[in-house]
């Protein structure tokens, strides 16, 4: 009797030890599967959208072309802000002639575009080295427009009409003539059309019934596919 009485005490004990009742569950180690993960908060793995833009160490080019022992030759300066020379870059010499042979053509975002001798000639805007050279185009006292992607486009006084080289100096399209009735191409232009869509307008003054136009004889070229008509 007395044994059953204290085998029944020990499992009341043991019944009650296994319960828990009432107390507070152990808290989850960190880095458990059961472990709260914080969530960060907005923007905190992503850069601000406003941040500013890298600035140029070259502010301006200075483009200065002379003449000497009838040749002509450029020194193109990299500027920064504070009027120092941060790059200079010497054409070679070109024999003169009636029309201009070396000619500045563009500072763009990252490259500084001339015309020397007829060869488009790009310069990396922060250090002044050649990025590229395309010497397709051959011409002479030109005028230029660049779009917004980069693309430049270019007309010759003696020609081509029209040349269009891509930014990284790849020939998009040369057109010699538009027509052989009209000559002197002393303009250039990028102008969207009603539709909003980009049209270049290259001007030549010499042609046509009077042999010359102080207003020019306008050609049209679809920048896209190149078609080109007379105004």
């Amino acid at each position: 009797m007395h044994k059953k009485f204290l085998l029944a005490t020990l499992v009341l004990s043991l019944l009650l030890a296994g319960c828990g009742t009432g107390q507070d569950k152990p808290s989850t180690p960190s880095g458990s599967a059961d472990a709260a993960v914080s969530e960060p908060g907005p923007g905190t793995s992503e850069p601000a959208s406003d941040a500013p833009e890298p600035v140029s160490a070259v502010a301006s080019v200075h483009f200065g072309r002379s003449g000497t022992g009838g040749k002509e030759f450029a020194v193109i300066t990299g500027m920064d802000r504070d009027g120092n020379a941060v790059w200079a870059y010497e054409t070679d010499g070109y024999e003169m002639t009636e029309l201009t042979r070396i000619e500045e053509i563009a500072l763009g975002e990252t490259a500084y575009y001339f015309n020397e001798g007829g060869t488009i000639t790009a310069l990396d805007r922060e250090t002044g080295d050649v990025l590229w050279r395309n010497d397709e185009f051959g011409g002479a006292s030109i005028h230029s427009v660049v779009a917004d992607n980069g693309t430049l486009y270019l007309c010759g006084y003696y020609g081509p009409d029209f040349f269009a080289v891509d930014k990284n100096g790849t020939t998009l399209k040369q057109i010699a003539s538009f027509d052989d009735d009209y000559f002197w191409a002393n303009d250039i232009a990028l102008e969207s059309d009603a539709d909003g869509n980009p049209v270049i307008f290259v001007t030549l003054c010499g042609g046509g019934p009077d042999g010359y136009s102080e207003d020019g004889y306008v050609f049209a070229v679809n920048p896209q596919t190149f078609v080109y008509t007379r105004r």
